[in-house]
This record gives C-alpha cells, structure tokens and sequence, in this order.
C-alpha cells in the first residue's frame, strides 16, 4: 500500500474514533442522568443541634434500659 492511501486510512480510522467516543460521552451523560440520586424529598430539617443531642441521648437511654 503507498505511504498516502495508509495515511488516509489513519485518519478515517481517527475520526471513525472521535465519533464514537463523542457517542459514548453522549451515552454515559445520559446514563448518569438517569440514574442520579433522587433529590431529598420528607421533613427538613427543624430541631437545633441541642435538641437533636437531646432526642438522641433519650433514645439511648431507653435502649440502655432494655437491656
């Protein structure tokens, strides 16, 4: 094969590959947004720190307790 048909044959093979890796960027884009974690949905967040603690340490002592 001459040197300038190999060369051409390189580089269709090039863009061959940057169209499918383009493909594939598309696909797993796509794929990540699918698949994403659904967004939070319930009760926010309405107790303080303190009365978290205090909730926290009441549900340990009754486990506590059982025991």
């Amino acid at each position: 094969m001459a040197p300038q048909k190999i060369l051409n044959k390189i580089i269709a093979l090039e863009a061959i590959a940057v169209e499918f890796k383009e493909q594939a960027t598309g696909l797993r884009s796509e794929l990540e947004r699918f698949y994403a974690p659904a967004p939070k949905r319930g009760k926010k967040k309405v107790l303080s720190v303190e009365q978290e603690a205090a909730l926290i340490m009441k549900r340990n002592k009754r486990l506590f307790k059982i025991q």
